[in-house]
């Protein structure tokens, strides 16, 4: 991805995983068993929504494969920003619109829990505490959305 001018967003991309295990140490247990045979939705859609959240930097979650589990996600999964930002909305906005980190929140708020439980897989508990919904509402809200619309670049 360097070489063909991707830089910035693998840069931004690397960075945010550094954040976040620095940040909340108790996920990182978590996460090793799954590399580097297998990556997490959670983990790789989160650092790939990281350089929307740093800069202009736009995306890097384009698509979304309806054939797959969710759980068998990794890389490029538009239900990250999704989730992301729709737990952002629900919670309060996180900056202000214009700030590169606006409605980054939802990710805050995810990995804030994952600490406090220990636990990576907290989509279930976060979706609940912060929206009007099931988790499964949460997420047939967005496959329509993921398929029949183009999300928002910065």
């Amino acid at each position: 991805m360097i070489r063909g001018n991707g830089g910035q967003h693998t840069t931004m991309h690397e960075m945010r995983h550094k954040v976040v295990q620095f940040a909340y140490p108790n996920c990182l247990s978590d996460w090793r068993p799954d590399y580097p045979g297998n990556t997490t939705y959670i983990v790789e859609g989160d650092a790939d929504y990281g350089p929307s959240t740093v800069d202009d930097y736009g995306y890097m979650n384009t698509g979304y494969d309806q054939s797959k589990s969710l759980n068998q996600h990794g890389y490029n999964n538009m239900f990250s920003p999704y989730y992301s930002e729709h737990i952002d909305l629900y919670a309060g906005p996180f900056g202000l619109p214009g700030d590169p980190d606006y409605l980054a929140g939802g990710m805050v708020e995810h990995w804030e829990e994952c600490e406090a439980q220990g636990d990576l897989y907290v989509i279930r508990d976060v979706v609940q505490a912060f929206t009007p919904y099931s988790m499964e509402e949460f997420f047939l809200n967005f496959l329509p959305r993921s398929t029949s619309t183009r999300m928002r670049t910065r």
